[in-house]
């Protein structure tokens, strides 16, 4: 499954044909771009002036290596990314194996059932982000976490290692750890003998996360990543209803997602008052990881319905082990209420459709990702290479908010990010206090700013084009946002508009450009 994923980059790569690009996601180029800046100039900038730590720092490192040894952003750079896509979804297959059998699961089952989705977890780790490395170790993290025994120094000196890593990989995996530290405080009932060399092991051995948070402080004022920072910018309070029902039914993992983690909390609370009550189960060290990731799905994708911005594709990174350990649970319930002679042929059974959907699945995936799959297939690519071309002879610095990333890749220019995820904390705080959108771009020495937008549209009144940044439609209405009403007529204004086909992502985009040099902005009133 991981072959038929990971093909089609080299396919289109020995057909000299940039579609490659479309299977990556647009904010992947945000790592690319820094990394390729820090070894020509380096420096850590996005737009080749303003010093950024949007990223986490891993998967930033990764690409930084990746780039060195290839000399460039090019096709042997892009074979070698490939390759790391895909010894990543075969580590996060064998990972899941161990996961479900360390969870109670059968050796036939528990190779069966990351097969399930394994299609859906192998497109999530090849999407150009940190989570070809954040679903692999999050997975290593909570197999460590079903072993038995006490947590002695040298067992919290391993959790501490792997903890380091998965945190640096992505930020808020910081969150399983503190649910496994506070679930072991009160379960295990440590005496102040056992915390103690414990914890001095475990913080010596994940010391480079504190440095990390550290250096981020030093140097940016915060322990935080300007990305992280940008999107905790709620001015209305709410809920993003719409973000649950996402993450439940249309996620690449199927609309059945959301059911199965539901009915999996439900498997596990069945389990937990059975062990209460002395019968037997799941061991309790199985029932506790089980228990830390199914919470911290749920506390993830809550917090992000609350921050107001979209749905991104990476972050379905926690739905690889919660739904092994859902299936998992829910096959230690009903297992023991079926007819002993049922049982083989169910597991069989389990088997045999695991199987036949990821064989299904792959295949799928690589007629669309490979022959089908062609630039006009990902509207962000295709709005890029046409935006680039019109803007091959206009000099200067640009700026751009959202789905901005291939564009920038594309253009090769000095690309300002406006909405504050890849720039400074400068940029941030002017979200935040929302302040004037001409004041800020004569600030950062901006030019042209592009403006593409999916399904909103650009308002005019009086002969200006009211401008925010970051734009709703991708922060959503209730988070800050820097306004301005543009008195001026855009010097490029085009519709991408391309044939729908199932597979096809933005299809429909429209693009503005607009020489802001001496551009006159009305004052708004807010």
């Amino acid at each position: 499954m991981a072959l038929l994923v990971a093909a089609p980059v080299l396919l289109h790569l020995a057909r000299g044909s940039v579609a490659y690009l479309g299977l990556l996601e647009d904010d992947y180029f945000y790592y690319a771009i820094v990394a390729d800046k820090l070894l020509t100039s380096g420096k850590l900038t996005y737009d080749g002036t303003t010093v950024t730590n949007g990223f986490h720092p891993l998967w930033f490192l990764t690409v930084v290596t990746l780039r060195g040894v290839a000399g460039g952003l090019n096709p042997v750079f892009y074979g070698l990314l490939t390759t790391v896509s895909l010894v990543s979804m075969v580590a996060t297959y064998e990972l899941s194996r161990l996961f479900a059998r360390a969870l109670g699961a059968s050796p036939v089952l528990a190779a069966a059932i990351p097969l399930i989705h394994s299609v859906a977890t192998n497109l999530v780790v090849a999407s150009g982000m940190e989570s070809a490395l954040d679903v692999p170790l999050l997975l290593w993290l909570l197999l460590e976490l079903t072993r038995v025994g006490p947590v002695t120094a040298r067992r919290a000196a391993r959790l501490g290692a792997i903890s380091s890593l998965a945190i640096l990989s992505r930020l808020d995996i910081a969150l399983v750890v503190l649910l496994f530290g506070v679930g072991w405080l009160w379960f295990a009932r440590p005496g102040w003998r056992t915390i103690v060399p414990a914890l001095v092991a475990f913080c010596a051995a994940g010391v480079a996360v504190p440095v990390y948070a550290a250096g981020n402080l030093l140097f940016f004022g915060s322990v935080l990543p300007v990305s992280a920072l940008a999107k905790q910018l709620v001015v209305v309070p709410g809920l993003n209803v719409s973000y649950l029902k996402i993450v439940a039914r249309y996620t690449v993992f199927g609309p059945a997602a959301g059911l199965t983690l539901v009915m999996g909390v439900a498997a596990l609370l069945v389990l937990w008052r059975s062990r209460t009550r002395g019968q037997d189960g799941l061991r309790p060290e199985a029932l506790f990881a089980a228990a830390v990731i199914l919470a911290f799905t749920g506390v993830f994708y809550v917090a992000n319905a609350l921050n107001g911005w979209i749905y991104f594709g990476w972050y379905a990174y926690p739905l690889t082990a919660a739904l092994v350990a859902s299936y998992v649970l829910l096959g230690e319930v009903v297992a023991p209420r079926l007819p002993a002679g049922w049982r083989p042929r169910a597991a069989a059974g389990v088997v045999v459709l695991a199987t036949v959907l990821a064989l299904a699945g792959g295949g799928r995936a690589f007629a669309i990702r490979g022959p089908l799959w062609s630039v006009n297939d990902n509207g962000l690519l295709a709005m890029s290479v046409e935006l680039a071309e019109k803007m091959r002879e206009r000099h200067g610095v640009f700026a751009m908010g959202a789905i901005g990333g291939f564009a920038t890749y594309l253009l090769q220019k000095p690309v300002v990010q406006l909405e504050g995820l890849i720039a400074d904390r400068a940029m941030v705080e002017h979200v935040r206090h929302q302040d004037e959108l001409g004041a800020v771009l004569r600030g950062y020495g901006v030019d042209y700013l592009v403006v593409s937008l999916h399904k909103a549209t650009l308002d005019q009144e009086g002969g200006c084009y009211r401008i925010t940044q970051p734009n709703a439609e991708w922060s959503g209405h209730r988070v800050a946002r820097m306004s301005g009403d543009l008195c001026a007529e855009p010097i490029a204004h085009f519709t991408t508009d391309l044939p729908v086909r199932p597979w096809s992502s933005f299809s429909t985009l429209e693009t503005y450009v607009f020489d802001v040099r001496g551009a006159q902005w009305r004052e708004r009133v807010r």
